[in-house]
């Protein structure tokens, strides 16, 4: 197992940057499309009947696209970095209390973001 650890170690970090990397590039989409949008101001004859401004629907049909694709790496993420994780804690020597606390610490950071993403793909989600 010795030999294992630092291919599980890379293979977890990848994950939580490719998964950190989606989130933030999924909010500098939005940021940048909405205001576009505005900006534009189209209209959109699928939507003449709508009296409210179309160019949150243009808008909001470009981001939904990103958003759905974040959710699958999301869920991607979330599937690498919890079994890599729980593996790393198994294999790891608690030898001093030292080599503990990151863990300890990693152990609630990755449960947080697990249950955020939870609670987007299953809650949030279904409702918009």
């Amino acid at each position: 197992m010795p030999r294992l650890r630092p291919l599980l170690e890379a293979v977890h970090i990848l994950a939580q940057s490719i998964w950190g990397g989606s989130l933030a590039f999924t909010a500098v989409t939005a940021a940048v499309v909405f205001p576009m949008m505005r900006k534009l101001a189209p209209t959109l004859p699928e939507f003449a009947a709508y009296e409210g401004e179309h160019w949150r629907i243009a808008a909001g049909h470009v981001a939904n696209r990103m958003f759905l694709i974040n959710d699958a790496v999301q869920l991607a993420g979330v599937l690498l970095t919890l079994p890599t994780f729980g593996v790393l804690l198994l294999t790891t020597k608690r030898a001093s209390a030292g080599v503990l606390w990151p863990f300890v610490l990693r152990a609630v950071l990755l449960s947080a973001a697990s249950i955020l993403v939870a609670y987007q793909l299953f809650i949030l989600a279904p409702r918009m």
